[in-house]
């Protein structure tokens, strides 16, 4: 672009490398192409056990050469998809999406601006959220069922409540993260990436849907997201004053608006000077 190259020449040995790998690329999707027709024709059966494993395997190795490879991803949600909803314990069903979020905790540092990272960070997460509130509401059914005097609530009770899993070590809910806990963890996640690139907007747009999921869980996370925004912004503002994100935030964070009312700026205000600036003198 403008008469410069992106980069230089590369020499015959880059060149061979480059080949190689081009033609790895087109022997894994030959691969993916056989695998997702064999489901196929199983009618997409229950992909569990040795299957999704396998599955999952191959395509970790296939996005960790080419994250975004479209294809790989979609073939990828499709097993969990199939594979999730059937694992009999709840802390397999844990351990498999915390497996998701750290291989995608992996990957963004390579390519924090990859769209199919954030993505399916974020179907992963609403994947997990659903999960938790299918289960919830079924423990819910069954304890009514059980009040009613019909034997049905407590089979679903022992079923799907998370303490009574099928192995019978009842520690379904002792170190299972609440959907707070994995919100705040996104929370900071996207400070950490903001801090390196403040323009990344594919993170601003994640954290936008984490701040909102936190604000629709009641006053006390909303009141923490705000104090979060309020210390998150004043810290990117003051690096770079022309950060036009984090004032966007600013504008739109309920804390500030209680907190600084109309006419009582003091900084970033047509005056320039420190102080007030009312709407009448702005309008002068």
């Amino acid at each position: 672009m403008h008469g410069r190259r992106k980069k230089d020449v590369i020499s015959a040995a880059d060149r061979a490398k480059e080949e190689k790998l081009v033609k790895a690329a087109f022997a894994a999707t030959d691969q993916l192409i056989k695998q997702k027709q064999k489901r196929q024709e199983e009618a997409e059966t229950d992909c569990t056990g040795k299957e999704a494993g396998g599955a999952l395997q191959f395509t970790e190795k296939l996005l960790s050469a080419n994250c975004e490879f479209v294809p790989g991803w979609n073939f990828r949600r499709g097993v969990l998809q199939t594979s999730l909803p059937h694992l009999p314990l709840r802390k397999d069903r844990l351990g498999l999406i915390e497996s998701e979020l750290s291989f995608l905790e992996r990957l963004l540092p390579t390519q924090p601006k990859a769209y199919c990272l954030w993505y399916h960070r974020l179907w992963t997460l609403k994947l997990s959220f659903s999960l938790e509130k299918s289960k919830t509401d079924a423990v819910v059914t069954g304890e009514v069922g059980k009040r009613n005097g019909d034997g049905e609530g407590e089979r679903k009770t022992a079923e799907t409540d998370p303490s009574r899993d099928g192995d019978g070590d009842g520690d379904g809910d002792a170190s299972a993260p609440t959907k707070e806990s994995r919100l705040l963890v996104e929370l900071e996640l996207c400070r950490r990436f903001l801090a390196r690139d403040s323009r990344n907007f594919h993170c601003w747009n994640h954290r936008q849907w984490v701040a909102a999921e936190l604000h629709a869980l009641g006053p006390e996370s909303a009141a923490r997201v705000e104090e979060a925004d309020f210390s998150f912004t004043t810290t990117l503002i003051e690096e770079n004053f022309s950060n036009y994100s984090a004032w966007h935030l600013r504008s739109v964070t309920d804390r500030l608006a209680v907190a600084v009312p109309w006419g009582q700026q003091t900084a970033c205000t047509p005056g320039g000077n420190g102080n007030a600036v009312t709407p009448s003198e702005e309008l002068d």
